[in-house]
Order: C-alpha cells, then sequence, then structure tokens
C-alpha cells in the first residue's frame, strides 16, 4: 500500500508472451523486456527526447527506438528497429518523420523530409513502412509495405525551399539484392514565374547468368 501513490495499481499481471511495443504479445517463452522514456537538455541549446524498447527472448532480439532531437535550427526525429531471429536479421532505420516536420529551418532556407535504410537478410518477405510518394517527387508520408528477402533498399524524399522563390521537391530510392540493382529517382524544381523542371529516371542491372544486363 505504501507504493500506490507512485505506481497506481494493486497488482501486477506479467504475460506468458512478451509484450510488444504495439500492444500484441510474443509466444509464450522464456523473455526480458527492458522499456524506457527519457528526455535531456544539453547546455540549453539541445533537446533530445525518446522511447526505446529492448526485447531478449528465446525466439528473437528486438531494438526499437523512436527520438526526437530538437534545436533552434535543427528538429530531426530518428526512428529504429532491429530484429534478429533464426533467419537472419532484418531492420529500418528512418530520419523525418511527416512531410509537415522540419529538418532544418532558416528565414532563408528550410527543408523537410524522409530518409530510410531497410535491410531484411531472411529468406522471406517482411512488412516495412515504406514512403509514400507523389508524383512529383515530395513525400507526403508513410505508408505500410514490405520488403523482399535479402535485400537492401534506400531511399528518401526530400522538399526544400529557397528564400520563398524556388522550391525543389525530390525522391530516390537505391534497391540491391542477389538478382542486381535498381534505383529510380523522381524530382521537381519549382523557379517561380520562369516555371518547371522535372527529371525521372530509373536504371536497373540484373545478372543473366554470368552475364551483367543494363537497363
Amino acid at each position: 500500500e505504501e507504493f500506490l501513490d507512485v505506481v497506481d495499481y494493486t497488482e501486477l499481471v506479467i504475460p506468458a508472451g512478451a509484450p510488444k511495443p504495439d500492444g500484441t504479445e510474443g509466444p509464450a517463452e522464456f523473455y526480458v523486456v527492458v522499456q524506457g522514456t527519457g528526455n535531456a537538455n544539453l547546455l540549453d541549446v539541445v533537446t533530445l527526447e525518446g522511447n526505446l524498447y529492448l526485447l531478449v527472448s528465446e525466439s528473437e532480439l528486438m531494438l526499437q527506438i523512436d527520438a526526437e532531437i530538437q534545436s533552434p535550427t535543427l528538429n530531426v526525429i530518428v526512428l529504429g528497429e532491429l530484429h534478429i531471429i533464426n533467419e537472419g536479421f532484418y531492420g529500418t532505420l528512418q530520419v523525418g518523420r511527416d512531410e509537415d516536420v522540419s529538418l532544418f529551418g532558416t528565414d532563408l532556407f528550410s527543408m523537410s523530409g524522409f530518409f530510410l535504410f531497410e535491410v531484411n537478410t531472411t529468406p522471406s518477405e517482411k512488412p516495412f513502412e515504406v514512403l509514400d510518394v507523389d508524383p512529383d517527387g515530395s513525400v507526403s508520408g508513410r505508408k505500410e509495405g514490405t520488403i523482399a528477402g535479402s535485400t537492401v533498399r534506400i531511399a528518401g524524399g526530400m522538399s526544400a525551399s529557397i528564400g520563398g522563390a524556388f522550391e525543389l521537391n525530390g525522391y530516390a530510392e537505391m534497391v540491391f539484392n542477389p538478382e542486381g540493382f535498381e534505383a529510380t529517382i523522381i524530382a521537381s524544381l519549382q523557379l517561380g514565374d520562369l516555371g518547371e523542371v522535372s527529371v525521372n529516371g530509373q536504371a536497373v542491372i540484373r545478372a543473366e547468368g554470368s552475364v551483367p544486363v543494363f537497363a
């Protein structure tokens, strides 16, 4: 009873399976979960705030981090998740959150965007959040997607404004897998009264037997 004012509950139920950040539970097995939330202020200039989740169990090691770094000109949100299982490992690292989150901003120059690194060394497809890219190359958020087995994907979307007169929207993606390499770029530059310049391109390198094929 002496701790009720602190914890606000009278009973603690420990589930047989590990509690996951999304509210689900893992299989019934031995596990250890460490969760924490904290913040720090560095010299009254940089503020850090974030969450950490660590799971160690018989079937999986999982690490998840969600942190925000703020200063007068910089606002960076870092999201990361790593799973290590018997078949290999898969994970993602993301900088930026949504289109309206500014990564850097001054009166002359501002930039917002998404940057993603994803890897899957297991032989099976895994679910991931991917970038939702508009036709002009700007990123409007995230959506549910997947990444194939034995694949590395690097993607990014950016929106930048220079003095309010010029605006650049762009998206680029590179995918590496045992079959080869793919690269995609979509970009548009608004030049005010001068109009718009668009760039779209894609390159594919595949191995047909022992012979590389370019497209």
